[in-house]
C-alpha cells in the first residue's frame, strides 16, 4: 500500500536538495536529517561511487610498467585481504567507506521497496558491488528490475559504457537502451571514443573512466521523463555528484526549483575530512576522490 506523504508543496510534487560532499552534505555526519527525508520522499535514487567496485584494474594496460592491482574480486566484494593490509591507512579507509556506502544504498532501497515507495541504484552493469550480500538480496527481491543501458545511446555520451539502473518503478524500463555494435555507435554512426587510459613514463596517469563520472544529459531527461505519473511527494537524489543532474532535470520537468548547494566539503586538491570520522571516535584520514568506473 503506497504512504500518503505529509512533504507536499500545495499538492505539487518537490526535489529535496541532493546529497553529496561536493555539495556540502554528509550522509554519515547528518545521517538523521539523511533518514527522514528517506522517509518522506516518493522515489529516492541512488549511485554510490563505484571506484573501488570497478573491474578495469583487473585488466592489463599496454605500456604501462605497473598496473593498479586489483582491490576486490568476485570472491571478495568487500576486499582482497591480501592487498588490503597493503594499503595505506587513507586508501584502505576510502576502500572501507565505499563497502559502507554501497550497503547503505541497497539496504535503504530494500527498505523503501518493502515499505511500498519507490526507489532506483545506479552502477556500472560489471560492478563487483552487485556481489555484495546487500545487493544481492535487493536485485532478488520480488519487483525489483535491473534495467541494462549503455550510456552511448544517450545524447551527452561516445562511450560504449555498460550501466543497469535497480529499481522498482516499472517506467524507469524505458532508460533500457542498448548499443548493438561496439565499433560504431548504433544511435550516433561514429566511433565510440576509446576507454584506453593515459600512460606517461610507464605509469598509468589517468583512466577514461573518470571522464564518464557525470550521467549523459539524454539519459538525465529520460530518467526525469519515466517519473511523469509517479505519485505525488518528494524525490531524492544520494551520492548525486557536484551537478547533480538528474536532480536538475527532474526539478525543471516538475517545473520547481532545485536547492543551492551549500559549500562543497572537498577542497580544490580533492581532498575532504569525512565528519564521520570524529563522529564515531576514529583518527582524522584525509580522503582523496577518485573514481574509476566501468
Amino acid at each position: 500500500m503506497k504512504r500518503t506523504l505529509r512533504h507536499t508543496i500545495g499538492g505539487k510534487r518537490f526535489v529535496f536538495p541532493p546529497w553529496d560532499l561536493l555539495r556540502g552534505r554528509d550522509v554519515f555526519w547528518d545521517s538523521i536529517l539523511l533518514t527522514s527525508e528517506l522517509e518522506d520522499s516518493m522515489l529516492q535514487h541512488w549511485a554510490p561511487n563505484c571506484g573501488t567496485f570497478s573491474r578495469a584494474r583487473e585488466r592489463l594496460i599496454p605500456g604501462a610498467v605497473f598496473s593498479p592491482p586489483p582491490l576486490r574480486s568476485d570472491e571478495f566484494p568487500r576486499g582482497i585481504p591480501e592487498v588490503i593490509v597493503s594499503l595505506p591507512a587513507p586508501k584502505r579507509r576510502k576502500l572501507e567507506l565505499d563497502t559502507e556506502m554501497a550497503d547503505m544504498a541497497a539496504s535503504e532501497c530494500l527498505k523503501t521497496h518493502l515499505s511500498g515507495r519507490y526507489f532506483s541504484l545506479e552502477n556500472p552493469k560489471n560492478s563487483i558491488a552487485r556481489e555484495l550480500d546487500t545487493w544481492k538480496a535487493l536485485e532478488g527481491a520480488e519487483g525489483v528490475f535491473s534495467t541494462e543501458y549503455h550510456a552511448c545511446m544517450f545524447e551527452g555520451s561516445r562511450r560504449r559504457k555498460a550501466q543497469v539502473l535497480i529499481h522498482n518503478y516499472p517506467p524507469l524500463e524505458r532508460v533500457g537502451k542498448l548499443c548493438d555494435r561496439s565499433g560504431l555507435c548504433s544511435r550516433t554512426g561514429k566511433p565510440h571514443l576509446s576507454w584506453r587510459p593515459r600512460v606517461v613514463g610507464g605509469r598509468v596517469t589517468s583512466f577514461a573512466t573518470s571522464e564518464e563520472r557525470e550521467y549523459p544529459a539524454g539519459f538525465c531527461d529520460c530518467y526525469a521523463s519515466a517519473l511523469e505519473d509517479l505519485p505525488e511527494g518528494p524525490f531524492v537524489e544520494i551520492f548525486s555528484g557536484k551537478n547533480a543532474l538528474v536532480s536538475a532535470s527532474l526539478a525543471k520537468a516538475w517545473e520547481v526549483s532545485l536547492p543551492k548547494a551549500d559549500k562543497s566539503l572537498v577542497d580544490e586538491k580533492g581532498e575532504v575530512v569525512e565528519f564521520s570520522e570524529t563522529q564515531r571516535g576514529k583518527s582524522v584520514e584525509p580522503v582523496r576522490n577518485g573514481t574509476l568506473c566501468e
